[in-house]
């Protein structure tokens, strides 16, 4: 919904204020660790396609939406695909699973 209010409004600030949001939503909270970051990646692979054709769209849409919708378009463009094809995200949540088993196999 959010992605489709950033292609279709002609509001810059509402556009704005919707890629402010997916970028929101991509964020994962470090406090709980590499973990959640890679089942966020896993969550959003499936949505993957749909998101990059809508922002593609925002992107190439209105040549007057000015700079700073392109840039939110594209920041949500690199997070999403940052966060879904990240290696090293998933060797790091690796190594924290296998560190949690050696601390309750300890125990």
């Amino acid at each position: 919904f959010l992605l489709s209010l950033a292609k279709t409004e002609k509001s810059r600030s509402l556009q704005i204020l919707a890629l402010d949001c997916v970028l929101v939503l991509l964020q994962s909270n470090t406090k709980y660790g590499k973990i959640n970051e890679v089942h966020l990646g896993n969550m959003f692979a499936f949505c993957l396609p749909g998101i990059t054709m809508a922002t593609c769209k925002v992107i190439t849409g209105d040549s007057k939406q000015g700079h700073v919708v392109l840039v939110k378009a594209l920041k949500v463009w690199c997070r999403i695909v940052t966060l879904v094809m990240s290696d090293c995200l998933l060797k790091k949540a690796q190594d924290e699973i296998a560190k949690s088993q050696t601390i309750s196999s300890a125990t």
